[in-house]
């Protein structure tokens, strides 16, 4: 959570929705490998080689994908009235707390600390 709220006016205001984005993730992608195991099969991405792990979190991150105006942006997220994180602050925060997005990349370097909710 520190990840977010560096980049935050207002970090209680934030919290829950930063928690929820957490959590969601991790139902998610559990939710993805039950599903997995009972197809027991590897679904190939048609035209790029990547795996369905890979191609799960690039979903993920592609759902927040926005562009703003800057005035947009401060008033939407940087205001008195904020509530939630900026979208690429909600990807990135909850990515960088699931250990299974180091392993589905094979990234060699890791956060010393991740959030985990269970």
């Amino acid at each position: 959570m520190q990840w977010y709220h560096r980049r935050v006016r207002d970090r209680k205001a934030t919290f829950d929705e930063n928690v929820a984005d957490n959590v969601g993730l991790q139902v998610a992608y559990k939710a993805h490998l039950n599903n997995w195991k009972s197809a027991r099969t590897e679904f190939p991405v048609p035209v790029i080689d990547i795996t369905s792990d890979q191609m799960f979190f690039i979903s993920f991150a592609q759902m927040r994908c926005f562009k703003y105006e800057k005035e947009a942006l401060e008033a939407t997220f940087y205001g008195d009235f904020q509530t939630y994180s900026p979208p690429d602050f909600r990807a990135l925060g909850s990515i960088q707390n699931t250990h299974e997005f180091y392993e589905a990349f094979q990234c060699p370097q890791r956060p010393e600390t991740m959030c985990r909710y269970w």
